[in-house]
């Protein structure tokens, strides 16, 4: 152990000759104080429950801890510590009784963990004790939630254990409101840390005073650590009190004592009398000091001086039990090798080496003279804005420098091989670990973050390598024509100038000895990244939101792994950078499509999708008899596949993609692609159902391998979610939607009803919307709207797919069939349904795609109490028997209703149910011969109408009083009540008889009278 520098050394404490002080005096005396706010907090109301207990009990009011400290300093108050004392009191017990009284009524309760937890509530809010040895209370003011508790304690008294070796905890501990305040305080590490303000008289109008008992003020104004008595002796009570004076002398930027730095120094370094600090142990066998509590004091200081609490740790003997990697290297087992990572035999042999050579020290020495240099100009250049991550990775990086891997240069200095960044990753994982740096709670400024740090490893080589001269020319408009030097920037700098690494890599070699040239290389990286960091806030969209890794196995149905990273790479340099800083750019959707383009004709990504999603057996199922090449198949297989990755990725088409990229085949070839697929599938549905449907039920279950995608699920996504789609038993008790679905194809077979490609697709589809428009009541499950909702989604599809592009499919009749399936369905509930209806929804009788739907789905549905649907098909039957007369010809009908005479009949307007009874009396006229198709169009036209008055007589009276309009002209003529009704009649009874009575024949007969 190196010997101590001899040093002067007090061996008692001075006495001050005062230790009650003013505010003014100390106003004065710190004039950098933030005493004004401190008084003006402490008069809030949320400390009144301690004024009013002093008033009531005579008890005293003391704030104590680093808030009086920091306000002589001039740091805003926070952390209210307050010690009670109740010097009125008899005994302990009655102190704590009265204390706990005055704020309320005590409870006991159970904590998160099942912990017993004592809270006392009352008025002034909430009172919770935190153990019952240290008198320790957290206060919830009311109307102050949200806020910090407000800490209360008893004085008390700390002797050490028997056998104690200095831990925390090995004390003794009494709190008690009736011992003096000088007794608390003189227990106390630091005389800086034992000032208190007594504020007891404050509500009151009296000016607090602080007292100072050991000297602190004149230690705080002097800019000195001491302790308080021997230092020794109270370092030993409490081991970790070591850490705690290198942090406070480096955040406070004080000098020990030359008492205090002896005695730290014997301690951490240890000698006959003592074992170093941080070895020792308790009699269990654990650390007198958990490494836990060493981390986080470690922590509180290096953030705040990060270079200083190095320099000090290493002087005291203190890092190499913190960080023993940062003295000397770690040696790595074989084993530890080949498990982790390298298959550098370079880097193998130095991780196994051993480490026990004076090169090797001398390495690591001359390392931490670099580190603390950088820290220390890391911290002044950057501040707050440097996190702790980018300072731990500060630390530890040159962990890998040994002399293994050092690359001997004549007459230059020595460099490390990139490899040493690989081999200090791998000490990390040990040191991160071993030394719970990870030990600060989430969210906590100082919380250590390993995997941050180790991307920052990943990163670094490369950053260095930017620093190249071989980039000196990449400048100008240069960059924007290097996609690949533009990559490489942002990759290695993924924040560009605010990358925590870009800070990193600038302290790092603004320390070295070349710092002149680095200047030079950092200023024309730095106007590099300048120019990338322009370039990236021109793009509407960052690199990660338009793709990455997670996009390319979602949505481009990639397996994860190596090739992934692979691809990722060569699109972020080959196509995006290329992209967004094209002429002419404009869009995120404009990049999207040329990211698209470029991704799904890569070579790579062909062969994967070949391999993982075209099969022999999926090549079978969809080949026709005319085919004899099974790549033409597999093209349109893959070509389905890529143009469902195009209304995933993009949202559009891939019609649509290629009508505006260039990038994109012509629209011809993606044309015929798509058209090619959907004939396939169609085809095969309509000719071999049962297999495609087996095929697409296995690709809907997962085959156990994760992350296994399958074909059917990615090109029919809308289809696969029938699957579990429940349905009420009552009508369905078949099974769930895909069930359903299923059985509508056997019944197609057992019904005789030819299984056309329009029809299959039909049946496919005809419940796509049930999945989103589920509903579960009480009482059943429902799909209210299911058919609109389908129609949308069977659209989506069809355009989506080219399914209108495809000969053999009716896309229009198709959404027609799953848009009106469900009209049918009110005869069930014995509401008729008319021959007008039916001559609407089955122009084409029988052979209609939507009667032929109707016809299975009735079938496939199997209710719980049989129903007996016949009766509905045979009155739809006849009614299709009955519109036959028409003769093909419907138009004749179709230009009768449009007809002056029909609008004068019933008005403008909707003719609703009058068209039902219309449409009767015209078959019937036509079965009857009465018109006939080569009858000129107004005598048609007249025995329509009249066929129409005789056929009720409330048709007759409406057209009497609607057309004729008698009531006006009999008031002309004087012709007055019960006459009226007998004309009424009269005519009403001449139109039911076959007489056509027009407005000049009504005016004839009113003349006559």
């Amino acid at each position: 152990m190196p010997d101590p520098t001899p040093r002067p050394r007090s061996t008692s404490d001075p006495t001050p000759e005062r230790t009650r002080f003013t505010l003014t005096e100390l106003m004065e005396r710190f004039p950098d104080n933030t005493f004004e706010s401190l008084v003006e907090e402490l008069q809030n109301e949320k400390f009144k429950v301690l004024y009013d207990l002093a008033n009531t009990t005579g008890a005293r009011i003391y704030l104590t801890g680093g808030i009086i400290r920091d306000a002589l300093t001039g740091a805003e108050p926070k952390d209210f510590d307050f010690v009670i004392t109740m010097p009125n009191a008899e005994d302990a017990r009655l102190a704590r009784e009265q204390f706990e009284s005055h704020f309320g009524t005590k409870t006991t309760t159970k904590d998160a963990k099942g912990n017993e937890v004592d809270s006392i509530n009352g008025e002034y809010g909430s009172l919770q004790l935190r153990g019952s040895n240290f008198g320790v209370y957290k206060f919830y003011p009311t109307g102050f939630e949200g806020e910090e508790a407000i800490d209360i304690a008893f004085p008390r008294t700390e002797q050490a254990v028997a056998g104690s070796t200095g831990g925390s905890r090995d004390f003794d501990t009494q709190a008690d409101a009736t011992i003096p305040i000088e007794d608390d305080l003189s227990r106390r590490d630091f005389t800086i840390n034992a000032l208190t303000l007594d504020v007891t008289g404050i509500s009151g109008g009296n000016a607090p005073e602080l007292i100072d008992l050991f000297g602190g003020l004149d230690d705080l104004e002097n800019k000195v650590l001491d302790s308080i008595g021997d230092p020794e002796k109270r370092l030993n009570e409490s081991i970790d009190r070591i850490l705690r004076a290198v942090r406070f002398k480096n955040k406070m930027g004080f000098e020990m004592t030359p008492r205090l730095e002896e005695a730290v120094y014997k301690l951490g370094w240890g000698d006959g009398e003592y074992q170093p600090a941080l070895m020792r142990r308790k009699h269990d066998g654990s650390l007198t000091i958990p490494k836990e509590k060493i981390a986080v004091e470690f922590l509180k200081g290096f953030y705040v001086n990060p270079s200083g609490v190095i320099e000090d740790l290493n002087r005291f003997g203190l890092l190499r039990h913190i960080f023993p990697d940062l003295v000397k290297k770690r040696t790595f087992k074989k084993g530890e090798v080949t498990k982790r990572y390298s298959r550098n035999e370079k880097v193998r042999s130095a991780a196994m080496s051993d480490d026990f050579t004076d090169e090797n020290e001398a390495i690591r020495s001359q390392s931490l003279s670099h580190i603390t240099a950088q820290l220390r100009l890391h911290k002044e250049a950057f501040g707050d804005e440097a996190d702790i991550d980018e300072m731990i990775f500060i630390l530890f990086h040159e962990l890998g420098k040994c002399q293994e891997l050092a690359i001997r240069r004549e007459g230059k200095p020595d460099v490390y091989d990139p490899e040493s960044y690989k081999l200090g990753k791998m000490q990390l994982e040990g040191l991160m670990s071993e030394s719970a740096l990870y030990s600060m709670e989430s969210g906590h400024k100082l919380r250590v973050h390993p995997e941050v740090i180790a991307d920052m490893f990943n990163r670094y080589p490369e950053a260095i390598s930017l620093l190249s001269v071989d980039h000196q020319d990449k400048l100008g408009e240069a960059l924007n024509n290097d996609p690949r030097l533009v990559s490489q920037i942002h990759r290695t700098f993924p924040g560009l100038s605010r990358d925590p690494l870009w800070r990193v890599l600038q302290s790092d070699m603004l320390t070295t000895k070349h710092a002149d040239v680095a200047r030079t290389q950092l200023a024309r990286l730095g106007e590099q990244i300048s120019q990338v960091e322009k370039l990236i806030e021109g793009a509407p969209m960052m690199r990660k939101e338009l793709f990455d890794g997670g996009a390319l196995v979602a949505i481009f149905h990639l397996p994860p792994g190596r090739v992934v990273g692979e691809i990722e790479q060569m699109v972020t340099e080959n196509a995006y950078y290329k992209a967004i800083a094209a002429e002419g750019y404009q869009t995120d959707q404009e990049v999207k499509r040329e990211l698209f383009a470029y991704i799904v004709n890569l070579p790579e990504v062909r062969e994967i999708w070949g391999r993982e999603y075209v099969n022999p057996e999926t090549i079978n199922l969809f080949r026709q008899e005319e085919d004899a090449d099974d790549e033409v198949i597999r093209r349109d297989i893959l070509h389905a596949l890529e143009n469902a990755t195009a209304a995933s990725y993009l949202g559009e088409s891939l019609l649509q993609a290629a009508e505006f990229s260039t990038n994109v085949q012509t629209l011809h070839e993606r044309q015929a692609a798509r058209v090619g697929f959907v004939s396939r599938f169609s085809q095969a549905l309509s000719q071999r159902p049962q297999e495609v449907l087996s095929w697409l039920e296995q690709e809907f279950n997962e085959d156990g391998k994760k992350n296994k995608r399958k074909l059917g699920a990615l090109l029919f996504p809308e289809v696969a979610m029938l699957r579990g789609c429940e349905q009420d038993s009552t009508y369905h008790s078949e099974g769930d939607v895909w069930v359903h679905t299923r059985k509508l194809f056997e019944s197609a077979d057992e019904l005789g009803i030819p299984l056309t490609n329009d029809l299959a697709v039909a049946i496919l589809y005809h419940d796509i919307g049930k999945p989103q428009s589920q509903s579960i009541d009480a009482d059943r499950i429902r799909f209210i709207g299911h058919e609109d909702a389908g129609v949308l989604l069977f659209t989506d599809i069809a355009e989506r797919m080219g399914m209108r592009e495809v000969e053999e499919l009716d896309i229009d009749e198709v959404v027609r069939a799953i848009k009106h399936h469900g009209d049918f369905y009110k005869a069930y509930q014995n509401v008729d349904i008319s021959l007008f209806q039916v001559r609407n929804l089955l122009p084409n009788g029988e052979d209609d795609l939507l009667y032929q739907l109707v016809r299975c789905d009735d079938k496939a549905s199997v209710p719980l109490q049989q129903r007996d649907s016949n009766d509905m098909f045979n009155r739809i039957e006849e009614h299709i028997n009955v519109i036959g007369v028409e003769g093909g010809r419907p138009e004749i009908f179709d230009s009768l209703l449009e007809s002056d005479v029909v609008s004068e009949m019933f008005g403008a307007g909707k003719l609703s149910d009058k068209a039902n009874v219309l449409y009767q009396v015209y078959t019937d006229l036509l079965r009857s011969g009465e018109i006939s198709f080569d009858m000129p169009s107004e005598d048609a036209l007249e025995r329509l109408q009249r066929g129409f008055l005789m056929s009720e007589r409330k048709w007759t009276s409406n057209y009497v009083r609607r057309v004729l309009a008698p009531g006006a002209r009999f008031i002309e003529k004087g012709i007055m009540g019960k006459r009226i009704g007998e004309i009424q009649n009269q005519i009403i009874e001449a139109i039911m008889g076959g007489e056509i009575v027009t407005v000049e024949d009504f005016d004839s007969i009113l003349s006559e009278l």
